[in-house]
C-alpha cells in the first residue's frame, strides 16, 4: 500500500509541476518563435528549444507547415491559458476550509516576520480569488438583461446552476454520510474485539481520570459513544436535513447579483478600489449569515465532538496500560485507527458544511456555474475547433484530434466534472492534467498506427509536450502497449 501511495504521489507531483508551467509556457507561445531541432545557447545538443512550449512537433519541413503549426500552438495555448487562469484565480482553487487549515499551520511557525508575510499573502491571494470570481460571475450575469441574447443566456445559466447545485448537494450528502458509516464500523469493531478477548482480559482494571475501570466497561463506553455519534449524524446530516440546509442557504443568497454589483461599483466610486485586494466583497456582504451558519453547524456536531474527546481519552488510557499482551495491543491499535478515521470524517463534515458548502452555494447564486462552463470548458474547446480548421487534410485533422484535441477535451471534462462535485480547484486541475497526460500518450500511439495503416508520413502537427518522466515511464509504455493491442485486433 505504501509503495502504491508513493508512486501515486510521484505521478501527481510530476503532473502538477507540468500544469504549473502551462500558463507561463502558453504565454511564451505568443512571443517566442520556436526554432526546431537546433542546439541552444552553449551548443549542448541535449537542450531542445521545443521545451519552451507546452506543445511540440516533429520537424515541419516547409515554411507553410511551420506557419500553420505556430498558429495551431498559439490558438491551443490561448485556450489552455484562459482555462488555467480562470481556475487558478477562483475561490475554489483553495477552498475556505483548506485556507483555515493552512492558516493554522502558519500560526505554528516561530519566525514572526515570515509568519506575517505568509498570513498576509494567503489572505490577499484568497481575497483576489473570491473577488475575481465574484466580479466575473455577477457582472457577466448582467447579460440576462440584454435584449435577444439575454433570454437564451438566462436559460443556459439556470440549467448550469441547477446542475452544479445538484452536484454540490450530492457531494454534501456523501460527506454527511461518511461519519455515520465510520462510527457504525467503530461500533461493530468494539463488538468484534470483545468477542475475541477472554473474560479475564475484559475484567482487567485500567486507571482513567483517577479512577479504575475494567477494560470491558471502557470498551462498552466507547461502543455506546460511537453508536450515539452514528445516530446523531444519521439524524442531523441525512438527505432530508441536507436539502433543508441547502434550501435555507439558497434563500439567504437570493438577489445576490444586483447587491454585489452595487457594492463593487459604490466602492470604486468612493475611491476604495484597493478593497478588491484587501477585502473579500462576498465575505463582507454576508458576515452575519456566515456567522450564524457556522454557529448552526458547530451546534449540530457539538455532541459528537464531545463524545470523540471522551473516546480519545479512553483509548489513550487503554494504550498506556502495561498489562496487555502484544496481540491485544495490536487489536486495540487497529481500533485506534478506526476511531481516527471516524474523527477525521467528523471534522471534514464540520468544515465542509460550515465553510465550503456556504461558499459554493453563494458562488452558484452569483452565476458561477455558466462562467465556469464557458471559461473552463467552452473557451479551450472553441480554441480546439478553430485549431482544427487550420489542418489541411482529413488525415491531419484526425491526427490533431487524437494527439491534442481528445486529450484536451477529456482533460477539460475531468476538471469541470471535479469542480462540479466540489473538489478543490488544485485537485480538479490535477485530475484534468492526469487525464490529459494519459489520453495524450494513448492518442500519440493511436495516431502512429493510424498513419502507418494509411501509408502516411509521421505527423508534424503539434502534440502535448509531456515531461520526460511521464513520457518514458513504465506506465506510459503500458498505455502504449494496450492501445496497440486494441487497435491491432480491430484491423
Amino acid at each position: 500500500m505504501s509503495k502504491l501511495y508513493t508512486k501515486g504521489n510521484f505521478l501527481c507531483l510530476i503532473v502538477f509541476k507540468y500544469l504549473r508551467d502551462i500558463f507561463l509556457k502558453s504565454m511564451q507561445n505568443l512571443t517566442v518563435n520556436q526554432i526546431q531541432n537546433k542546439t541552444a545557447f552553449s551548443g549542448n545538443p541535449s537542450i531542445d528549444t521545443r521545451n519552451l512550449s507546452i506543445f511540440t512537433e516533429k520537424g515541419a519541413k516547409t515554411q507553410e507547415e511551420k506557419t500553420r503549426n505556430k498558429s495551431i500552438k498559439k490558438t491551443l495555448g490561448i485556450g489552455a491559458g484562459v482555462a488555467f487562469i480562470g481556475l487558478l484565480l477562483s475561490a475554489k482553487f483553495i477552498p475556505q476550509s483548506s485556507k483555515a487549515k493552512i492558516m493554522q499551520k502558519i500560526k505554528g511557525l516561530e519566525n514572526g516576520t515570515f509568519k506575517n508575510i505568509l498570513t498576509k499573502g494567503l489572505e490577499y491571494t484568497k481575497n483576489i480569488g473570491i473577488n475575481f470570481t465574484g466580479v466575473k460571475d455577477n457582472f457577466v450575469k448582467k447579460i440576462e438583461d440584454v435584449k435577444f441574447i439575454g433570454k437564451p443566456y438566462k436559460w443556459f445559466s439556470q440549467k448550469c446552476t441547477n446542475l452544479f447545485t445538484k452536484g454540490g448537494v450530492k457531494t454534501a450528502k456523501k460527506i454527511g454520510e461518511k461519519p455515520r458509516k465510520a462510527f457504525s464500523y467503530l461500533t461493530e469493531s468494539i463488538k468484534d474485539i470483545k468477542g475475541k478477548l477472554d473474560a479475564s482480559k475484559l475484567g482487567q482494571e485500567i486507571e482513567i481520570d483517577g479512577t479504575k475501570k475494567t477494560l470491558g466497561s471502557l470498551l462498552d463506553e466507547i461502543r455506546d459513544l460511537s453508536a450515539k455519534n452514528a445516530d446523531d449524524f444519521a439524524k442531523k446530516f441525512n438527505s432530508d436535513e441536507v436539502d433543508k440546509l441547502t434550501k435555507g442557504l439558497n434563500e439567504a443568497f437570493e438577489g445576490i447579483s444586483p447587491k454585489y454589483r452595487e457594492n463593487v461599483i459604490s466602492r470604486i466610486k468612493s475611491g476604495n478600489i484597493k478593497d478588491l485586494l484587501k477585502v473579500s466583497i462576498y465575505d463582507d456582504m454576508y458576515k452575519k449569515e456566515y456567522s450564524e451558519h457556522i454557529e448552526k453547524i458547530a451546534d449540530l456536531v457539538k455532541d459528537s465532538t464531545e463524545n470523540n474527546s471522551r473516546i480519545k481519552t479512553i483509548l489513550e488510557a487503554i494504550n498506556a496500560s502495561g498489562d496487555l499482551s502484544a496481540k491485544d495491543k495490536t487489536m486495540l491499535f487497529n481500533l485506534g485507527h478506526s476511531f481516527k478515521w471516524a474523527e477525521k470524517n467528523t471534522k471534514k463534515c464540520k468544515d465542509f458544511f460550515a465553510a465550503d458548502l456556504f461558499e459554493k452555494l453563494r458562488e452558484l447564486n452569483g452565476g458561477n456555474a455558466p462562467t465556469d462552463v464557458i471559461f473552463t470548458g467552452a473557451v479551450p474547446i472553441g480554441a480546439l475547433a478553430i485549431a482544427s480548421t487550420k489542418a489541411k487534410t482529413k488525415e491531419d485533422k484526425m491526427s490533431l484530434a487524437m494527439t491534442a484535441g481528445i486529450p484536451l477535451a477529456l482533460g477539460v471534462g475531468g476538471t469541470i466534472y471535479s469542480t462540479f462535485n466540489m473538489v478543490a480547484g488544485w485537485k480538479a486541475l490535477l485530475v484534468g492534467g492526469i487525464i490529459t497526460a494519459i489520453s495524450s500518450i494513448a492518442g500519440k500511439t493511436a495516431d502512429k498506427i493510424y498513419r502507418k495503416n494509411h501509408n502516411l508520413e509521421e505527423s508534424t502537427l503539434p502534440t502535448f509536450n509531456l515531461p520526460n518522466p511521464i513520457e518514458n515511464s513504465g506506465f506510459a509504455k503500458t498505455i502504449e502497449t494496450g492501445v496497440e493491442t486494441v487497435l491491432d485486433t480491430q484491423v
